[in-house]
């Protein structure tokens, strides 16, 4: 667009240096900077690629190092993992919260009699409720690992066994970590 008179206004903010582009970037010797940088150049480009070859080697030996270390504590974590998930699995079926419920009721004496025996009743019937849900879970479980033996490659076995440690690995690993 193409003003056709000009904004007196605009005219003074631009002699008082508002509205200007910023200077272009200047080097040391009052020079503008280059637009690509210098170790992008032709005569940079082999010697950048080397250096990162050299540091990416430099990487993948600090870590193939470490491997074996790096095994073993995956290794350990998933073993903690496996306890603190199966020890979960044991506290949620034992609902060991009615345990604090039955407790307080017998703790409250002779009145609390009738308390303590629903606390009592309630627990064994929410363990049972659990404890077949859990035994229907396994069943299910048992049945996706044996169709899966069954029907699936033998290629995918290895990604789902990296897939179980990795989990266990997280579930099993201090915080923090």
């Amino acid at each position: 667009m193409i003003p056709l008179h000009r904004d007196s206004e605009k005219d003074q903010r631009e002699d008082q240096g508002q509205d200007r582009p910023a200077p272009a970037p200047v080097g040391e010797s009052g020079e503008r900077s280059p637009i690509i940088p210098g170790f992008l150049r032709r005569d940079q480009l082999w010697i950048t690629v080397r250096s990162m070859l050299v540091l990416t080697g430099y990487r993948v030996r600090f870590h193939a190092v470490r491997v074996p270390v790096y095994v073993a504590r995956t290794g350990w974590y998933a073993l903690r993992g496996t306890v603190d998930l199966t020890n979960a699995v044991l506290r949620w079926w034992h609902w060991t919260n009615g345990w604090t419920l039955e407790s307080l009721a017998v703790a409250a004496g002779r009145s609390g009699h009738h308390d303590a025996m629903n606390a009592h009743r309630e627990g064994k019937r929410t363990r049972g409720t659990r404890g077949r849900i859990l035994a229907v879970a396994a069943v299910a479980a048992l049945a996706a690992l044996v169709a899966s033996a069954v029907w699936l490659p033998g290629w995918v076995w290895p990604p789902l066994g990296l897939a179980a440690v990795v989990a266990l690995a997280r579930r099993g690993r201090p915080d923090g970590r």
